[in-house]
């Protein structure tokens, strides 16, 4: 069996009219395999990375979070050290597919993110689960804002390092990301384009997770 994860997001009119539906792949990163070996192994809480005290207080809280931002490039890129959010328009064949890392496995925050995080309702089917989350615009994020990036997280803010190096933001980690992005062509060769989620309305997001 492989797990596979998933990210469906979509914008909700204040009427309950739903429309722009999208989906996304999605990147279990580092920081997330090494929480789930750790817990599985029963080696380490990174909810209580420090702590000595026993029971559920002590293992773990039972709230996760999913945050927005504005990059679709990934933490090391040159693009995030120069503030690019998006492929520059025209600029599509400077980002073939097989050449491009738009997010890496060794991440450990979004590239730019905004606004507050939701908490994320969560569904377990079998061996999937699916974590449900809405974003209210304006409120959790700016009217117009453009979306590129999804993140799920362990608590509401942070980390502010890797929490695979520091152990007092183990309790912060990010789980998986995802990044949103458009396709081309550039001659034969097919490239990445910026297609970002603008927010004119609610957003939601179902984050599924498991045997697909």
């Amino acid at each position: 069996m492989e797990f596979k994860g998933l990210v469906e997001i979509n914008k909700i009119r204040k009427d309950g009219t739903r429309y722009d539906f999208r989906e996304y792949s999605n990147l279990l990163v580092d920081d997330g395999k090494e929480y789930i070996l750790d817990f599985a192994a029963g080696i380490k809480s990174w909810h209580k990375p420090s702590a000595t005290d026993s029971g559920v207080i002590g293992l773990l809280t039972f709230e996760r979070w999913g945050g927005l931002g504005m990059s679709m490039f990934n933490n090391s890129s040159v693009q995030r050290a120069q503030g690019i959010n998006g492929v520059p328009s025209g600029g599509e064949c400077d980002y073939p597919i097989l050449e491009t890392i738009l997010v890496s496995p060794e991440d450990s925050t979004l590239s730019n993110e905004i606004g507050t995080r939701v908490s994320l309702t969560p569904n377990r089917r079998d061996q999937t689960v699916e974590l449900y989350g809405k974003f209210e615009v304006p409120g959790n994020i700016p009217l117009n804002t453009k979306i590129r990036e999804f993140g799920w997280f362990l608590k509401q803010t942070g980390p502010i390092a890797d929490p695979s190096l520091v152990e007092s933001q183990k309790e912060r980690t990010m789980i998986c990301r995802t990044v949103v992005h458009g396709t081309g062509l550039c001659g034969p060769d097919p490239v990445y384009s910026d297609n970002p989620l603008i927010a004119t309305d609610d957003i939601e997001m179902r984050w599924k997770f498991g045997e697909l």
